[in-house]
């Protein structure tokens, strides 16, 4: 898509969660931010939904598996409601979320939504990134910019609660606990319908052995819930926690302990923590889970702790409303192109921020290099030989002399020798003018061996996407950077 200065675009998000299915329609102004003489740089400069569908509940054939046909059907639905058809959609995101993005067909399915619907970004978002989407929803990332120090989002939704760490506007830390409303369902009469076999571990050490067809009174679901809620936040204050706190842990801990400024909840039991909820079993059944008597026990664990509770933008999880996008020509003689990897689609962008980091030695930004590549084999998964998996966007640090160039290409390939010796493809991004003498640096010190697209002039978010089409009589590569954009009550 070619784009004009100060355009419109008509732009759709599908949000695929594992309670419910949204989908919004929007406009999206994009303008040109470069200076004159620069290579053109578009961003999203403004937003307008023009349509906010209803909630859907996900479609599933089974646990294991989700109903693609009842899935297309609601967003065919939605089209009609929305007034719009696929054709008049420029632009879009498709995001799985939550226990959704597990399922045995879920990558399959929301492909296909997608090339049904046009040139859309696709992600299946496991624990961590649900974290960080949701923690920009909330308008956690903001907020860490304006307060000058940590944000933390608690996103608690219906198997999890994604925690992400926010400092100066970029995500530093997460961690995700087995922590939701619907980890125990229940009905009216407090009999126990369902227990997940994820919180059954904790369940039992706590000496809360409970079964389904099992009948507790409201005291007993309150009980199992202080705890739970007890343990999850003291670990995350960095108060002393109980013995069994890591029973709920899905996954690592976290790395540090951070001086948390500003807290906020966001996601389903998020959003119940600010209504009054009735303290019986007929009012805090509705859902058919625990999420009513859960929100109550986390807000109230919340002020004994003495935790500072600011406002999210939104409390529903976020609501991705599409992508904006830049597209750029660069010239083949100023970039470094195995052309045999052309054209590249739909490529996830990892940032390395050397200044950020403050990385400059070569063991530096060779374990700066390292860590990013973990951090996206468990977004994104491990590479194989035939693909990469994801593109590293090298962020500005000022003047590159020949040995630093030379240090970086060797950083950059150590790191992917360590983390993937299998994988012999490399996409960078960099924001200076240096593609061809870092493409052409790696290249010879692999021994000609990997193969590698890197291009220069751009500059590329985390979490943004990247499109790389092949140069037409090996002249212009055309390439396109998309970047995902939500809503939130201040747009």
């Amino acid at each position: 898509m070619i784009l004009v200065d100060n355009a419109w675009i008509l732009s759709v998000g599908i949000d695929v969660g594992t309670s419910t299915t949204k989908l919004i329609v929007s406009r999206l102004r994009i303008d040109q931010v470069s200076g004159p003489g620069a290579i053109p740089k578009h961003e999203i400069v403004g937003r307008e939904l023009l349509y906010v569908g209803p909630l859907h509940g996900t479609p599933l054939l089974s646990e294991e598996e989700i109903d693609g046909s009842a899935l297309s059907e609601i967003i065919r639905e939605e089209y009609v409601k929305a007034g719009i058809r696929a054709a008049d959609i420029q632009t879009g995101a498709v995001i799985v979320t939550g226990e959704t993005a597990t399922k045995g067909n879920a990558s399959t399915i929301v492909r296909l939504l997608a090339e049904q619907a046009g040139d859309f970004v696709v992600a299946t978002a496991g624990a961590e990134l649900e974290g960080i989407l949701a923690g920009k929803g909330a308008g956690a990332d903001g907020r860490s910019r304006v307060l000058k120090g940590v944000v933390a989002n608690i996103d608690v939704g219906g198997g999890t609660a994604n925690v992400a760490f926010f400092r100066n506007g970029q995500w530093i830390d997460t961690v995700t606990f087995h922590v939701g409303g619907r980890v125990i369902r229940m009905n009216e009469r407090g009999k126990v319908l369902k227990v997940s076999p994820h919180i059954v571990p904790w369940l039992t050490v706590n000496g809360f052995l409970i079964t389904p067809g099992q009948i507790l009174k409201y005291g007993q679901w309150e009980e199992i819930c202080n705890r739970m809620s007890r343990d999850m936040l003291r670990y995350l204050a960095g108060q002393e926690a109980s013995l069994t706190w890591h029973q709920l842990l899905l996954g690592p801990a976290l790395a540090n302990r951070y001086p948390v400024e500003e807290w906020t909840f966001s996601g389903g039991v998020g959003e119940l923590m600010g209504k009054p909820l009735p303290e019986s079993l007929d009012g805090s059944s509705a859902y058919g889970d625990i999420g009513p008597i859960l929100a109550r026990s986390l807000a109230r664990a919340s002020e004994s702790l003495g935790l500072n509770l600011g406002l999210p933008d939104q409390t529903t999880r976020a609501t991705v409303i599409g992508a904006g996008t830049q597209s750029i020509e660069l010239s083949g003689a100023t970039v470094f192109v195995e052309e045999s990897m052309l054209p590249i689609r739909n490529l996830p962008v990892l940032k390395l921020d050397l200044a950020e980091s403050g990385s400059s030695s070569f063991m530096g930004m060779k374990e700066a290099a390292a860590k990013l590549i973990r951090q996206g084999n468990i977004w994104y998964g491990q590479s194989n030989p035939d693909e990469a998996t994801f593109a590293i966007a090298i962020g500005s640090v000022g003047y590159y002399s020949y040995r630093s160039i030379q240090d970086l290409a060797k950083s950059l390939l150590e790191a992917y020798r360590e983390e993937e010796p299998d994988n012999h493809k490399m996409v960078l991004i960099c924001e200076q003018d240096m593609a061809k003498a870092l493409g052409q640096s790696i290249y010879r010190q692999s021994g000609y061996e990997m193969r590698i697209v890197c291009l220069d002039e751009i500059r590329a978010r985390q979490g943004d996407y990247i499109d790389i089409g092949q140069a037409p009589s090996g002249t212009w590569i055309p390439v396109t950077v998309k970047t995902l954009a939500f809503h939130s009550a201040a747009q």
